[in-house]
């Protein structure tokens, strides 16, 4: 890389760093320090969720080089990165492993943004601290055919759990439905519906408001104990036992001809990234909750205060790069190959062969 790219990506990530270090909440239209845009703007595609929460900062900031634009769908996103309307996309790990075997390895891998956030939930008074707990219950979710799917019976069968504990609905909306009706005594749902299952059934979990006795004393009556939803284990953490290795599931993807036309760029954004990420993780004193409050809702990702706060504290959103990522990756294909071969079409990839790291 040359001398001259470095110092100049320098001076720009602290002039965005020390824009960051302000900790107040950006003013409509607020335009960064830095007002000097490039002529031609990084295209990113970030899913609207759990996946794309770690890059709201830098959305907010309007960055002087970065378009990010939040989407609806995954598919959306991911056609955007194979058509060339992105540069740059978040996607689930399967999504990527699939692209870039279809393209001939058109993209590369260049971070983890987020690891798995599924949830194993439990109604009333029954209580789920390890995986041997759910020995003979019935556990409802849904995702089958996808990553949620194959995580979580690869978990219960590494525990002595036969996978067909596990009944499947159509859609994860229809399963908090049921769950909420009480037709359900155990499921396991990723974010964001987890938190919406909880706070469907207790809506009061959680808040950060005040809450009056007035106001309890109602929520105790309206959303009795025995029927409200509440975490029990998390996936991601009973992987790493399992592997001793992170669950990696969000991946930050850039097209390879552009990883390799503008490698000053592309190591300009990961910095900005990590930078992102860290701020919405921060604890603002002043205003007594996290960052990521009012970045969530400017970012209209989520539209409720209290429900964003609880989803990102499960939602597992990191910053992983390098040799780490490789680690968690190859870990994670690996398991992911030995019981869901079907999940990803053509030949096994392997980390070296679709992630892309600087020296």
């Amino acid at each position: 890389m040359k001398t001259a790219g470095k110092i100049i990506s320098a001076l720009l990530v602290l002039s965005f760093v020390f824009t960051l270090c302000a900790c107040t909440p950006p003013a409509e239209n607020t335009e960064p320090a830095n007002s000097g845009e490039r002529e031609i703007k990084t295209n990113v595609a970030v899913p609207k969720g759990p996946l794309g929460m770690g890059l709201a900062k830098l959305k907010a900031d309007k960055s002087y080089a970065y378009d990010v634009k939040y989407y609806d769908s995954v598919q959306y996103v991911e056609d955007c990165i194979i058509d060339g309307s992105a540069d740059i996309a978040v996607l689930p790990i399967d999504r990527a492993v699939n692209i870039y075997n279809r393209t001939g390895g058109g993209i590369r891998i260049i971070a983890i943004n987020s690891l798995g956030n599924g949830q194993v939930l439990y109604r009333g008074s029954k209580k789920i601290s390890s995986v041997d707990d759910l020995k003979d219950k019935t556990v409802y979710t849904s995702g089958q055919g996808t990553v949620s799917q194959y995580a979580a019976e690869y978990i219960l069968s590494e525990n002595g759990i036969k996978p067909k504990k596990l009944k499947y609905v159509d859609s994860f909306d229809e399963l908090v439905t049921m769950a909420s009706e009480g037709k359900a005594d155990y499921c396991i749902l990723p974010e964001p519906y987890a938190t919406e299952l909880r706070y469907a059934t207790n809506p009061l979990v959680n808040t950060k408001e005040s809450t009056t006795p007035e106001q309890k004393k109602k929520a105790e009556k309206d959303f009795p104990k025995e029927k409200r939803w509440k975490k029990g284990l998390s996936l991601s953490e009973e992987w790493e036992n399992i592997t001793g290795e992170k669950f990696a599931y969000g991946c930050v993807v850039a097209k390879t001809d552009y990883i390799e036309a503008n490698p000053d760029i592309i190591s300009e954004f990961l910095i900005f990234n990590e930078v992102s990420v860290n701020w919405i993780k921060a604890f603002d004193d002043r205003e007594g909750t996290y960052n990521n409050i009012y970045i969530l809702l400017e970012q209209d990702i989520y539209s409720d205060k209290a429900r964003a706060d609880s989803t990102f504290r499960s939602s597992n959103v990191v910053f992983i790069e390098k040799e780490a990522m490789m680690s968690a990756i190859d870990s994670t294909l690996t398991s992911l190959y030995t019981v869901a071969p079907d999940l990803f079409d053509g030949d096994e990839v392997k980390a070296s062969d679709i992630c892309f790291t600087y020296e």
